[in-house]
């Protein structure tokens, strides 16, 4: 499987509700007769942070009932699991019942439109680290290993492939990182060409990252599990907080949209 944030072949759409709407076989192709046209894509991601109030009920466990978590692979969908972790995917179908979970459990609610930057993985910002503040995960060997972070913003990283030849599939890898940006600029060779760039300090659990397809008109599901009780590990440091003296835990719901950017 390949990534680098690329959008293949040719197709176009608006972006419209989120979550809902679907990508057809004729949104697909838009050649002339003798083959010469292509439209240039790109993909924008919709992101749904859903903040469910904890008390002594976990709903945000209810959204797991119309989530397909099969769809990782099982070792990486254990290993989550003891850090804390759900992810999945769920289709438009599958929104209307996630959404009544949402209003019946009084979840605030928000959203944005991300554009990634052209061969770099998209970035989703969950906050920033708390001054020294420890975070321990499970590796692949099963060992619980802990670092402490002074600055820095957890992060979702997503990196993705999109084939319109296949239907307009996407292949979708995500990973979870510490950064913090120091300031200065340094200088890096991309596409061939050398320009100085942002110079960050980073951490990525290369453990947690997670591989899956998606088909037209599915989304990602990212929230935390049952082991994000226990407050030092990754689940819970990422995905739960304080929201005005009450404590929070958050289910994020990311879906693929492509977009035209030229011919």
């Amino acid at each position: 499987m390949m990534f680098g944030c690329i959008a293949r072949n040719n197709t176009s759409t608006n972006p419209t509700d989120p979550l809902t709407d679907n990508v057809t076989m004729s949104d697909l192709s838009d050649r002339s007769s003798n083959g010469s046209s292509m439209r240039v894509v790109e993909l924008a991601f919709d992101v749904i942070h859903a903040e469910f109030p904890v008390d002594s009920i976990r709903h945000s466990q209810k959204v797991w009932n119309h989530v397909d978590e099969l769809r990782v692979d099982a070792g990486v969908a254990a290993r989550l699991a003891r850090n804390g972790l759900r992810i999945g995917a769920a289709s438009t179908t599958n929104w209307p019942a996630i959404e009544a979970v949402f209003k019946a459990c009084n979840v605030q609610q928000h959203q944005v439109q991300l554009f990634a930057q052209h061969g770099l993985p998209l970035s989703i910002e969950l906050g920033p680290v708390e001054d020294h503040e420890s975070i321990f995960s499970y590796g692949m060997d099963n060992r619980l290993m802990g670092k402490t972070f002074s600055v820095g913003n957890k992060l979702i990283n997503l990196d993705y492939a999109y084939h319109a030849e296949l239907d307009g599939v996407t292949d979708v890898r995500l990973s979870l990182e510490v950064r913090h940006d120091r300031g200065i600029m340094t200088w890096e060779r991309r596409d061939g060409v050398i320009r100085q760039v942002p110079s960050y300090d980073r951490f990525v659990y290369e453990d947690l990252c997670v591989e899956l397809t998606l088909r037209p008109g599915e989304f990602l599901v990212i929230g935390p599990g049952s082991e994000s009780q226990n407050e030092y590990l990754i689940g819970s440091r990422f995905l739960q907080g304080q929201r005005d003296t009450r404590k929070i835990e958050t289910v994020l719901c990311i879906k693929p949209r492509i977009y035209q950017t030229g011919r």
